[in-house]
């Protein structure tokens, strides 16, 4: 096998194979940040966390778990802000889609402005959509 002679692209699949393995795992174990439902539209929500998310790193990952079928389907029209107690706002930009099945769909991308510095923490996350979804709960963490 022509992998087995070379030791770096073995090791570099090994750990593309790992990655590819940890990704459904973080996104369908991510800790609760919100349960709902929220039903959204154009207006945006504010939605309190169930306990404050100190920012500790650049990519951010956010599962959306919904109720009725379909609407996980419209997942690309969500935007998504973290928000500060001072009411700052951190957009998730450019987010990359991965689809979990028919009701769940983790968003994963970087905050505008980038979060400066470990003692920023998030109390709410501000939730719109394009087109009207129902959010069952909101999950989330720091890749």
């Amino acid at each position: 096998m022509v992998l087995s002679r070379r030791p770096a692209f073995r090791s570099a699949a090994l750990a593309l194979a790992t990655a590819a393995l940890l990704l459904p795992a973080g996104c369908s174990r991510a800790p609760l940040a919100a349960r709902g439902p929220f039903d959204l539209t154009t207006t945006p929500v504010n939605v309190p966390l169930a306990q404050p998310v100190a920012a500790a790193g650049p990519i951010w990952e956010l599962t959306f778990e919904f109720d009725r079928p379909g609407d996980s389907h419209a997942a690309d029209c969500l935007h998504v802000a973290l928000v500060t107690a001072d009411g700052r706002r951190h957009v998730l930009v450019a987010p990359q889609y991965d689809r979990r099945g028919e009701s769940m769909v983790c968003l994963i991308g970087a905050l505008n402005p980038p979060v400066a510095g470990p003692t920023v923490a998030f109390t709410a996350i501000e939730l719109s959509s394009d087109s009207p979804v129902r959010v069952e709960a909101v999950r989330g963490l720091v890749r």
